[in-house]
């Protein structure tokens, strides 16, 4: 099991999330979602709206949990 951290910029608060096996299939909006994070999203997850941002410029509806080693920083939290 691995942790990831959520940043919140507007806060300047963190939040650490344990990622289960069963959590690594799921994009980063699902995992977000399935934590209760208020994240943008109005296409549910089909990368057309471009709401679900993280770090910046990156779209949490593409990419997978699996993938992710490293703090995911969120401008409105």
């Amino acid at each position: 099991m691995r942790e990831i951290t959520l940043i919140g910029r507007a806060s300047s608060k963190r939040w650490q999330y344990e990622v289960c096996e069963e959590d690594l299939s799921k994009t980063l909006l699902e995992f977000l979602q399935s934590r209760d994070v208020p994240i943008a999203s109005s296409c549910g997850g089909l990368g057309v709206c471009e709401k679900c941002l993280y770090n910046d410029s990156e779209l949490s509806c593409q990419i997978k949990m699996e993938d992710i080693n490293f703090d995911i920083e969120i401008d409105y939290l």
